[in-house]
């Protein structure tokens, strides 16, 4: 079933999730270089996961 709110929070959650991994990411992740290339790609897997968790659920 389909919740404007739910949808809502998913997009805030998201746009807050970009802008912080875009400014201050590699700082959170401990450097750069490739463990962080890694670190990061790990997330982006983790949070890509928690978005199909989320759409399964309404679905």
């Amino acid at each position: 079933m389909f919740d404007i709110e739910d949808t809502l929070s998913v997009m805030h959650l998201t746009t807050v999730a970009a802008f912080g991994a875009a400014l201050i990411g590699p700082r959170l992740r401990n450097g750069s270089g490739p463990a962080e290339v890694a670190r990061r790609q790990r997330f982006i897997q983790w949070f890509a996961k928690l978005l199909d968790m989320n759409f399964d659920a309404v679905r």
